[in-house]
């Protein structure tokens, strides 16, 4: 009977160590992934990239809803949109529609801004610019960390009695001697 107990507690042991490290990893996914989101949303792409793609247009509000639309449907999967000024917009993605399957986050910036008509009965010309930064993401690194808990955690449930080869000495009944 007492080692019926003792087997029970172990087993009780390692349900609530294991609930625990899936706890942990999941708050560290949460951290690494609102750590790239900031990460992201502080970059200032305007003054450390060129713009990407250089439109005309008469109607600006129509080409940066066309351009976010594209960006969205076709290029990252999207998570927020804000604006930082009047004329500026900012769109963050990531390259997967997982975080923990992308490999980049994506910020996206939008500006448009007047150019001066060639002839003062024309209508205003707006030029719209699109700035395009890429930052690795760290999802790669929390799967490896996950991944070395799990291996750990699974080294913790191995017998040694079932493999003497690796761990000589664990059980009495087998002798080395040759008795």
């Amino acid at each position: 009977m007492p080692k019926l107990k003792a087997g029970l507690k172990r087993n009780r042991t390692l349900i609530i160590a294991f609930c625990a490290m899936c706890v942990a990893i999941a708050a560290l996914g949460m951290y690494f992934r609102s750590r790239d989101l900031d990460n992201t949303a502080r970059i200032d792409n305007l003054t450390q990239s060129e713009p990407a793609m250089r439109y005309n247009t008469l109607d600006p509000g129509t080409q940066i809803t066309e351009l976010t639309d594209i960006m969205r449907e076709n290029y990252m999967h999207f998570i927020k949109e804000y604006r930082s000024g009047k004329n500026v917009w900012h769109i963050i993605g990531q390259s997967g529609t997982y975080w923990i399957t992308s490999g980049f986050m994506i910020k996206v910036t939008i500006t448009a801004g007047r150019t001066k008509p060639p002839g003062e009965s024309e209508k205003p010309i707006w030029q719209v610019l699109v700035y395009v930064m890429e930052i690795k993401s760290s999802a790669m690194l929390f799967v490896t960390i996950a991944l070395i808990c799990i291996l750990g955690f699974g080294c913790l449930l191995i017998n040694k009695e079932r493999l003497p080869h690796l761990f000589p000495g664990q059980r009495e009944d087998i002798t080395h001697k040759g008795e």
